[in-house]
């Protein structure tokens, strides 16, 4: 075992980061060696006994948990850790299996102090909280435990926010998006911080690793600025290499003192959550010392920040987001600069970032969802798994369904497409990917930390921005698509002066607010997420919809003989599934939607006449924000035609299938279909248009991703692209591709083409095609109305 890891660490080392973790396997060999440590081995083993075993409730924690407990016991010896050893290093491992040896040496006197000083500066011990507030009704050591909880010790030990900071500042020069920090196609390290930090900015600032780390070894603090920084998603392991690299970002002035920054703190707790290792520890140590409080019969604790959050006006109107947020708070509506906790019905996590939100699982001690719905996708990695893909494959499910989430299976399809399946309407939730974008109710994106707490805890620490209305009139004239509708906002905010394209001194009015939209309730609830779904590139902090009560009922029933038919199949966990299922029945029993009060406060409204919209609007490389009509564009050569990611549905595929039946394939453009889940894909065949898919040479992906995010299939380099996908950051789809984004419509006839067409010419084809078959063509998925899904309805 120590040869092993030795052999481990040098080749860790050789890279510039520090060995893994120990797994649970080398953990058990560990504890056997400590009990009959080798000569001269001594300082290391413990090295590795107190150092490298990660904490909370991963496997290798409990048995190392287990090791000390038997110890307190006499079950096992260690000539190297004693009880007041093995109780000290208890207390290191912040939650979970450590806990109850922990209160279990509450009652021998030799142990009870070392005991009481370890508890009392942990918090995440949840229920065993209760367990020790009554054991010190008879025991003098728990009191001591309850009374540090009650004064905040955990929290008063530690050191307060520095008054200065001196940094060095690095700066990188217009737009560093998030995949400049985690590059997607380094997705696959992502759970192992180190290696995966190795691939920040690789493309985008080469060498600034290395010009960081030289700043750091001269004693530098540095700070990381541009122009725009962590625009997109999977922020929490941009973040986590960010952290590795340099440590705080934070304003500053310059050598001669002159201020070169300012900046608010909001909310008015940030200094507390600093100071308590962050917003997860403090909303949980805060819990921890209300409940120790409480028991002790004394008031509220006044040491910590409380929010300023705004005081609603008589008769005050809230928006639909405002209600939605207020329904999950038990409240008529939250308003903007709110610091609330809202109950997160809904969690998402997808593979990419989830084995780190498994980490953070463990990290929190958690053994039981306590959100309704926590589901688990592998869509990001289904295609073409990598070595570390397919241990995650094989492992994260069980996790997940241990703690009674549904996990679906690798080739299920993408996460939101699936996740929309499970929603409740006018809920809260949260997910591990920007585009988790409720088409009912509404969603607050998040990195894997505060989706493994918003999981394991049910409710989740918000900030509740202000709302922007885009409000349509008018019909879609034929031929235009909801796509185009999408790409308007940008064009309308463009031309109202709230949007601008330019990154330096940019202007964008949807950035970190929620992006509210109304005038279109006859959408089903697949169009709907077209819309929402893309106020992530509007970098939104949520988007939700006006919808109608027929729309989303006729969606629901689909959905219940969806769930009918996961359990059926064997999916986990039965019991949640059977939970939701009721929830869902039990609101189409009474079928109401919140709406938006008339009197409503927004921080910009932009209306939208789709009748002015004549022809399609892209938006053209390498920016969603840079959106241009078709005409403007038409006639540049295009290689590749991507159909497929989350912005897909079934209509979109059959629309291309009727373009293409009876053109000859055309040998100059690469053709890549991909449905977004298993039951459109089987759908698609049952219908023949494989057939149609086939004949234009079209390259068929697994349901899932896809080349959306570019971690598995890639573009060739330099190629010009056209794709139906989310977004088009440089490099993300193909190193110096140059991407359009579009409907898959105007992708059909480019294919065709090998060209963007002439406004004319591809309203032609779709008016020829398209618009006879429009009733049949745009038909979605209603389960409860399908063979093969009825019997489970």
């Amino acid at each position: 075992m120590i040869e092993a890891y030795l052999m481990h660490e040098k080749e860790r080392n050789a890279q510039g980061i520090p060995a893994l973790p120990l797994t649970p396997e080398q953990a058990a060999d560990l504890c056997d060696l400590l009990q009959d440590p080798p000569a001269g081995q001594e300082e290391f083993l413990m090295h590795l006994f107190t150092e490298r075993i990660a904490p909370g409730v991963d496997p290798a924690a409990e048995v190392k948990a287990a090791f000390l407990a038997d110890i307190l016991k006499d079950a096992k010896s260690s000539p190297l850790i004693d009880k007041k050893k093995a109780v000290q290093i208890l207390g290191t491992m912040i939650g979970g299996y450590n806990v109850q040896p922990l209160i279990d040496a509450l009652d021998d006197n030799q142990l009870a102090d070392n005991a009481a000083c370890a508890l009392s500066g942990l918090t995440y011990v949840y229920d065993a909280a209760d367990q020790v507030v009554e054991l010190a009704k008879s025991n003098a050591a728990a009191k001591k435990v309850v009374e540090s909880w009650a004064n905040a010790e955990w929290f008063t030990n530690k050191p307060e926010i520095p008054e200065t900071i001196t940094v060095k500042v690095f700066k990188v020069e217009g737009e560093i998006n998030t995949d400049d920090f985690s590059p997607a196609g380094d997705a696959w390290s992502r759970p192992d911080i180190p290696l995966h930090a190795l691939a920040m900015g690789k493309t985008r600032f080469p060498g600034g690793i290395e010009e960081i780390a030289k700043w750091r070894e001269d004693g530098h603090q540095v700070a990381f600025v541009g122009d725009v920084v962590g625009t997109g998603s999977s922020r929490k392991s941009a973040c986590n290499s960010v952290l590795w690299h340099i440590g705080e970002d934070i304003p500053v002035t310059n050598a001669s003192g002159d201020v070169v920054a300012t900046f608010k703190i909001k909310p008015a707790t940030v200094p507390d959550e600093y100071r308590a290792g962050g917003r997860i520890p403090l909303i949980i140590g805060r819990s921890v010392t209300s409940t120790a409080r409480e028991a002790l019969g004394l008031g509220e604790a006044t040491l910590f920040s409380k929010p300023d959050n705004p005081t609603p006006k008589p008769n005050q109107g809230y928006t639909q987001a405002q209600k939605i947020v207020g329904k999950a708070c038990g409240v008529d509506g939250v308003l903007a600069g709110t610091a609330c906790e809202p109950q997160m019905t809904t969690v998402g996590s997808q593979d990419t970032t989830g084995p780190m939100t498994a980490d953070e699982i463990k990290e929190l001690a958690c053994l039981k969802f306590q959100s309704p719905m926590f589901m688990q996708s592998f869509c990001h990695t289904a295609a073409y798994p990598k070595p570390a893909d397919i241990k995650m494959h094989h492992t994260l499910p069980q996790f997940i369904a241990e703690r009674e989430g549904v996990a679906l299976r690798p080739g299920d399809g993408v996460i939101h497409s699936w996740l929309n399946r499970l929603l409740v309407p006018d809920t809260v939730g949260t997910g591990g990917d920007s585009h988790t974008r409720f088409p009912i109710g509404i969603s607050f994106p998040a990195g894997s930390g505060l989706v493994a707490f918003a999981g394991a805890m049910g409710f989740m620490p918000l900030d509740m921005p202000e709302s922007v209305l885009v409000r349509f009139k008018g019909k879609l004239n034929e031929g235009i698509t909801l796509r185009d509708a999408v790409n308007a906002i940008p064009y309308y905010a463009i031309k109202e002066g709230l949007l601008t394209v330019p990154k330096k001194n940019k202007v964008n009015i949807f950035n970190g607010r929620i992006l509210e939209m109304e005038g279109l309730p006859e959408l089903t609830v697949e169009q709907a997420f077209e819309l929402t779904d893309a106020a992530a590139e509007r970098s939104a902090a949520a988007g939700c919809i006006q919808l109608s009560e027929e729309s989303v009922a006729t969606y629901l029933r689909s959905n219940i003989a969806l769930m009918e038919k996961m359990i059926e199949e064997g999916y986990q966990h039965p019991d949640t599934l059977r939970k939701r299922i009721e929830a869902v029945q039990e609101w189409l029993e009474n079928p109401q939607l919140i709406k938006a009060d008339a009197n409503a406060e927004y921080a910009a409204v932009i209306e939208i006449d789709l009748a002015e919209i004549t022809e399609p609007i892209l938006a053209c490389p390498n920016d969603p924000d840079d959106v241009k009509l078709l005409s403007e564009v038409a006639g540049t050569p295009i290689q590749d035609v991507f159909l497929g990611s989350c912005m897909t549905n079934i209509g979109h595929f059959r629309a291309a299938a009727e373009i293409w039946r009876g053109q000859k394939f055309n040998p100059d453009v690469r053709t890549w279909i991909c449905p977004p889940t298993r039951m459109d894909q089987e759908k698609l065949k049952e219908e023949a248009y494989f057939s149609v898919y086939s004949a234009m040479g079209a390259r068929l992906e697994i349901a899932g991703c896809s080349l959306c995010m570019g971690n598995q299939a890639r573009v060739p380099d330099g190629v010009n692209m056209f794709s139906t996908s989310t977004r088009n950051f440089d490099d993300r789809i193909g190193t110096g591709a140059r991407v359009y984004l579009g409907s898959a419509e105007l992708g059909a006839v480019t294919s065709n083409l090998g060209k963007l067409p002439t406004p004319q010419d591809y309203l032609a084809v779709y008016q020829e095609k398209v618009a006879p078959k429009a009733d049949e063509i745009y038909q979605y998925l209603q389960f409860d109305e399908m063979e093969g899904y009825r019997k489970s309805a």
